[in-house]
């Protein structure tokens, strides 16, 4: 039986995908912080690795590509790198 939260996995998903076209569009250098920034984790498992999911499937279609490594601006990750990207083309 589906539940409340099932169904905002659907809703964040599509809000990602929107935030990285436009982050992508703008061509403007972007990390996985300014995506997250804007449409937060996913409710129902908190994980971050989801937003990582979906830029990495943009990066293996070429869409996006890895630009430098940056520290994160999330107090969560202690100053952890992530890479920073812009549109492939």
């Amino acid at each position: 039986m589906a539940t409340a939260l099932d169904a905002l996995q659907p809703s964040w998903r599509s809000m990602a995908d929107s935030v990285i076209d436009a982050l992508i569009v703008s061509g403007i250098v972007w990390t996985a912080d300014d995506v997250r920034d804007v449409v937060g984790v996913p409710h129902a498992t908190g994980s971050a690795c989801a937003l990582g999911g979906l830029i990495g499937a943009r990066a293996r279609r070429g869409e996006i590509v890895s630009v430098a490594v940056v520290t994160s601006r999330q107090p969560q990750r202690n100053r952890g790198l992530l890479r920073a990207w812009k549109a492939a083309r």
